[in-house]
């Protein structure tokens, strides 16, 4: 939160769209904004039951950093009027909306960043992550903010894109614009270390359930989430969704 967000508590209210149920709700919705003293905006229920609900919280509430999925983007987009529900609130407090979790397209980016706020940026991780993994470093000027989806490993993700291969190590590296497989190709800091007991803990030795972790991370590629991605030559990703159809 404090890289992508700069969450600040003497200036941020944080709305993140999700339920404490979900795993964006328990680690951003409540446990971020706790660890980072800021107020978190819990809404009960539907945000769009009335149509209005969510502008109308973001303005009563002075929200200045949102978090919603892609999918709660695509309903206000196809909602009748949906960008005139928008329009009817004052939602200039806003300095910064992300997406996170889900694949988006260019037109939903493009509606964010009209309609709700014009930083708008795109997030990208899943439950398996345990935290934003792709995202952008709030305020960097060498990752271009723009409405095409683009988005960047964080700088302790060490992020590519592989294709399958007949090769040795059963895997390459994509060229540029080239779909694969998004991985991740070293251990990174949000991964536990064990769950609740492990053989030797407390130990001088001991290290964490190495290898039973172990077994994400891919001989030859690292932990391959089942995500299809493009590389791009400046090193910006983009997410194009499930490369297993899984359903």
């Amino acid at each position: 939160t404090q890289v992508v967000f700069d969450l600040q508590s003497s200036r941020d209210v944080f709305l993140v769209i999700a339920t404490p149920g979900w795993i964006t709700g328990q680690s951003y919705m409540i446990a971020a904004s706790l660890l980072c003293r800021v107020p978190s905006v819990l809404l009960e229920g539907s945000p769009v039951s009335p149509p209005e609900r969510f502008a109308g919280t973001i303005e009563r509430r002075f929200v200045s950093v949102l978090k919603a999925g892609s999918t709660f983007l695509r309903m206000l987009m196809t909602m009748p009027g949906g960008d005139a529900f928008l329009r009817q609130h004052d939602l200039r407090s806003l300095r910064l909306g992300t997406f996170c979790a889900e694949p988006v397209n260019e037109a939903v980016h493009r509606f964010a960043v009209a309609h709700v706020t014009p930083n708008y940026i795109n997030s990208y991780w899943a439950t398996e992550h345990g935290g934003i993994v792709w995202s952008r470093c709030n305020g960097n000027a060498a990752q271009p903010l723009r409405a095409d989806t683009r988005t960047w490993p964080l700088p302790w993700i060490a992020g590519d894109v592989l294709v399958r291969s007949h090769g040795a190590g059963g895997w390459r590296l994509a060229t540029s614009n080239e779909q694969g497989e998004v991985v991740i190709r070293r251990r990174y800091p949000y991964q536990a270390l064990t769950v609740w007991q492990s053989i030797g803990f407390g130990t001088a030795e001991w290290r964490g359930d190495v290898q039973r972790w172990g077994r994400y991370f891919e001989e030859g590629a690292g932990y391959v989430q089942g995500d299809a991605a493009i590389c791009h030559a400046d090193r910006a990703f983009t997410f194009h969704g499930r490369s297993d159809e899984v359903i």
